[in-house]
């Protein structure tokens, strides 16, 4: 009777380290499936906050506004002061480094009550947008007083590049040399983004992104 009770003991021991492995099993695998699944929401969040930004690039580019026409002595933009100096409607400039290609690009639109300004460039790693309801004569030289605002976009971006399709190639910065670029539009901008994932593993490359320009030339 002695021998058969110790047997038990040992099986019921067998059974319960068994148990414990199992179990131990199964929460790492329900924890590591979990932890995939978190990771995945939020990159796919990522991503999608991603395509916004660019839908709204997209959008803003496709309402690029310059005057068909500009004589020297007009002032076609809603600015008393911008007879200074020449008037630039769409400034495209090129980042200066290779290692983080951070571009930024300025121009006029077309708005609800008429031309506005538009900005993208990235600070600190976070892409931001400016808007002025005024468009001055460089679209780069708004005033904080006069209405403009900014606002944050998207984080943890990786590179931000625009290329400008001309003369049967693509330009990594606008105007050109040429003094003719400084008073039309490219005929289209073509975009590049990347962002750092969520995880901090590994980095998002956005497929690049065609516009055309309506009033391109």
């Amino acid at each position: 009777m002695k021998k058969n009770h110790a047997l038990t003991l040992i099986e019921l021991m067998i059974a319960m380290t068994i148990l414990s492995m199992l179990t131990a099993i199964c929460y790492g695998t329900l924890h590591a499936a979990f932890s995939l699944w978190e990771k995945g929401i939020a990159s796919q969040e990522f991503f999608r906050c991603g395509q916004i930004v660019l839908s709204r690039m997209m959008d803003d580019l496709r309402c690029a506004y310059v005057p068909k026409k500009i004589k020297d002595d007009e002032q076609p933009l809603s600015s008393a002061i911008s007879n200074k100096k020449e008037k630039i409607y769409f400034r495209g400039i090129p980042g200066t480094s290779h290692e983080n290609q951070f571009d930024a690009l300025h121009f006029v639109r077309v708005g609800a009550n008429g031309t506005v300004e538009v900005g993208y460039w990235v600070e600190g790693g976070i892409l931001k947008r400016r808007y002025n309801p005024f468009a001055y004569s460089d679209v780069t030289s708004g005033e904080r007083e006069d209405g403009e605002f900014s606002q944050d976009l998207l984080e943890k971006i990786e590179k931000l590049t625009f290329c400008y399709w001309y003369n049967q190639q693509w330009l990594e910065s606008w105007p050109t040399s040429d003094p003719k670029t400084q008073k039309i539009l490219p005929q289209a901008v073509r975009i590049a983004l990347s962002i750092k994932k969520a995880n901090g593993e590994g980095v998002w490359h956005f497929p690049q992104v065609l516009i055309s320009l309506p009033l391109g030339e």
